[in-house]
């Protein structure tokens, strides 16, 4: 049995899910699917928009700012398209934990802004 249904018709990323493997047990038919076709940038694109709505309504409403040039939200969108959804994302939450008047600080000075510098090139 192969059933293929296009999803998101108005999106731009056409999504193909593909059903196959199905067959029928005594009491259970069971079908494996997998995504097909399903572009890579979907889930970086999606975590830019969440971090872009976090530096826009809830960090600038905050009286802190991010210590490291860049900032948080702009790392952690260049983590997710350098590295993928899932090592981008935990290197994100690494840079996260590290922003705080707590932490050493063994990072050069970016020299406009006086911020510490730790673009993810870096690592």
């Amino acid at each position: 049995m192969f059933v293929a249904a296009a999803l998101f018709a108005q999106s731009p990323v056409d999504v193909e899910l593909q059903f196959s493997n199905a067959f029928v047990s005594e009491d259970l038919q069971h079908i494996s699917y997998s995504l097909k076709n399903c572009s890579p940038k979907i889930l970086p694109a999606f975590t830019s928009v969440l971090f872009v709505g976090y530096k826009k309504f809830i960090s600038s409403q905050d009286a802190s700012h991010c210590q490291f040039y860049p900032s948080c939200s702009v790392y952690a969108t260049d983590a997710i398209e350098k590295y993928g959804f899932v090592i981008g994302v935990f290197t994100a939450l690494d840079r996260l934990s590290r922003c705080n008047t707590f932490g050493e600080k063994n990072y050069p000075k970016y020299k406009n802004t006086g911020l510490y510098y730790d673009p993810v090139a870096d690592n």
